[in-house]
């Protein structure tokens, strides 16, 4: 992996930050990164960009007023940010 590419990625971003929410942990411990700064400029990369579609999210999540509205507005940013067609977690989240 060279960082470029990783962190150009958008994809590669958003499922890092997801596992390390999920595994409560910083993205550079899941990926195994030990060396200062770059393991503190890989968790910053990714909490913000993160933490950013999270949000955007939710705003697009506010402004649905059906269940199917919703989903299909969090389509819409995650086919922005990441390119593509379906919000992974399902149109009830």
């Amino acid at each position: 992996m060279t960082w470029p590419p990783f962190v150009r990625s958008p994809q590669s971003l958003w499922a890092t930050f997801q596992l390390a929410k999920t595994y409560n942990c910083r993205p550079s411990d899941l990926l195994g990164i030990d060396e200062q700064p770059a393991a503190f400029y890989l968790d910053r990369a990714v909490g913000v960009f993160g933490i950013h579609l999270e949000n955007e999210l939710e705003t697009a999540e506010a402004k649905g007023k059906s269940a199917r509205s919703k989903a299909m507005k969090k389509n819409m940013v995650l086919q922005k940010y990441l390119g593509v067609g379906k919000f992974a977690g399902g149109p009830g989240k």
